[in-house]
């Protein structure tokens, strides 16, 4: 069991909202801002931040608070990101050998050691919030593959979830209704919903270090490399329509508020820098989705 303190300070910004455009001061100065998420009632939007080492932050989109999670000896890995269960607990996973699945209090700034990990590849909460869904490249019968599996909570017990020797599965997400999960495989992007059916949305590449679900669950953001060039995309997930270009240019983690309102993004800045940004969901033209 392991304890943090949390840092808080004030950044205002002109306005009644706080959003950081493109030529907005950085909030916590030049470093490498990822990993962005939001909290299940939009709340908070947490993300890792490195300057002198990785960090990670929440802003309070209620107070324009920042306050550093002190994370003691942990330092946590920025791909596989972090995921939020409710509005008070963050999971994430360590850097370093081994690798641990955390479990962090926000309230409290309790961390606890939940597992021993190795070589995961993204992870997700499954609707029932007593699962995690997660990606994990390991040899099974002499090939190195990429499958994704189901931990039990509960017993600590794993389940093998797909089982392909061809096709790798990395990034799992689960829509905000529980009804589909997305994971990245060659090719696009492979929409699974809550009856088995599954389907491929896109036929290009696409990141999954940078998609996030419509508040309503039918549409989704990803960056990608169409022909018409790279950027983020609004896709409807059953496929039905194009993939509508929303922002023509590369982002390296991207979120979408669970109240709609809110998009936020990290991208490229200043040689070694990654910058954050928050915008109003209206400016990719995102609200009438919802």
């Amino acid at each position: 069991m392991k304890g943090c303190l949390i840092f808080l300070f004030v950044v205002v910004i002109g306005g009644g909202l706080l959003l950081f455009s493109q030529q907005s001061a950085q909030p916590l100065g030049r470093g490498v801002y990822d990993a962005v998420t939001w909290s299940p009632d939009s709340t908070y939007l947490a993300f890792m931040f490195e300057s002198h080492g990785p960090q990670l932050w929440l802003l309070n989109m209620e107070t324009r608070g920042f306050s550093q999670i002190d994370t003691g000896n942990y330092y946590l890995d920025n791909y596989d990101g972090v995921v939020w269960q409710d509005d008070n607990t963050l999971w994430a996973v360590s850097l370093g050998i081994p690798e641990n699945l955390l479990r962090i209090e926000i309230d409290t700034g309790q961390i606890d050691e939940i597992s021993v990990v190795n070589s995961w590849h993204g992870f997700a909460f499954a609707p029932d919030d007593q699962h995690i869904v997660y990606s994990n490249e390991s040899i099974i019968q002499g090939e190195t593959r990429i499958e994704l599996y189901s931990l039990d909570l509960q017993t600590m017990t794993t389940q093998m979830i797909t089982d392909t020797t061809t096709i790798d599965e990395t990034r799992p997400h689960y829509s905000p209704d529980g009804q589909y999960l997305a994971y990245m495989v060659q090719g696009g992007i492979q929409i699974t919903n809550s009856v088995g059916e599954t389907w491929i949305v896109e036929d290009t590449y696409m990141d999954m270090n940078s998609f996030a679900w419509s508040p309503d669950s039918q549409w989704f953001l990803s960056e990608g490399a169409r022909a018409i060039g790279p950027g983020v995309f609004l896709s409807r997930v059953d496929g039905s329509e194009a993939p509508r270009l929303v922002y023509p240019n590369n982002v390296s983690s991207l979120a979408w508020s669970p109240d709609g309102q809110f998009v936020a993004y990290t991208r490229v800045g200043e040689p070694g820098s990654n910058e954050l940004h928050i915008i109003s969901a209206d400016e990719w033209g995102l609200l009438g989705t919802p």
